[in-house]
C-alpha cells in the first residue's frame, strides 16, 4: 500500500472513529410521561444507566478495539474482521432497541466493511 493511500485510509479510520464516537442514544417517548421508553419510569428517575447508553458505550469500546487492531501491521487481518464483526452487532443491538436510526447504523456499517476490505 502506498503512502497517499496509507494516509487515505487512516484518514477514513478516524472520520469513521468519530462519528462512532458521537453517537447519542435517541429515545421515543412511548408513555408520553416525559420518561424514556428504554429505562422505564424507576430507572429514569433514579438515575441508572438504561440498556440504549449501555450499548452506546459498549460499542464504543468496541470500535476503540478495532482501530488499534486495525492500525497494528502485527495484527492478523482474522482479528481485525473479528473486532468489526463485534461492532457490527453492537450497532445490531443499537437498532433493535430503537436507539440508534438504522439509516446511521447501517452507513457505519458500510463504512466499517469498507476499512476492513481496504485494510
Amino acid at each position: 500500500m502506498s503512502d497517499n493511500q496509507q494516509s487515505d485510509t487512516r484518514q477514513r479510520l478516524k472520520l469513521f472513529m468519530n462519528r462512532v464516537m458521537a453517537v447519542e442514544p435517541q429515545y421515543i417517548d412511548v408513555f408520553g410521561n416525559n420518561v424514556p421508553g428504554m429505562a422505564g419510569r424507576s430507572a429514569a428517575t433514579s438515575g441508572a444507566a438504561n440498556a440504549g447508553t449501555d450499548t452506546v458505550n459498549q460499542m464504543r469500546a468496541k470500535a476503540v478495539d478495532f482501530a488499534r487492531a486495525f492500525v497494528d501491521p502485527e495484527v492478523p487481518l482474522s482479528e481485525v474482521e473479528a473486532a468489526a464483526q463485534a461492532i457490527e452487532g453492537q450497532l445490531t443491538v443499537c437498532i433493535t432497541l430503537g436507539v440508534l436510526p438504522e439509516a446511521e447504523a447501517e452507513d457505519l456499517m458500510n463504512e466499517l466493511q469498507d476499512l476492513v476490505q481496504n485494510r
